[in-house]
């Protein structure tokens, strides 16, 4: 189980788009979020198959949408 699999688990029970702030996509991971998710917008990257965190919300069939950097993620469905 990566760190981010809550994350995915979280996404699949929704319905639709979901606006997470920070805050509570820690709490969701039940631990905070690195500091490169506040500093670098290409860590929310939807294209990288390569980061953890990336393919938690492709699993679940969601990408980002929207970034406001160091606040909040939109998760859109794919």
């Amino acid at each position: 189980m990566t760190k981010y699999e809550p994350l995915t688990h979280y996404l699949e029970k929704q319905p639709g788009n979901v606006k997470l702030t920070y805050s509570e996509i820690e709490k969701i991971l039940g631990e905070e979020l690195p500091p490169s998710a506040s500093i670098y917008q290409e860590w929310w990257a939807n294209d990288d198959d390569t980061h953890p965190q990336s393919l938690s919300w492709k699993k679940a069939d969601y990408r980002v949408s929207i970034l406001d950097l160091g606040k909040s993620a939109t998760f859109s469905k794919i």
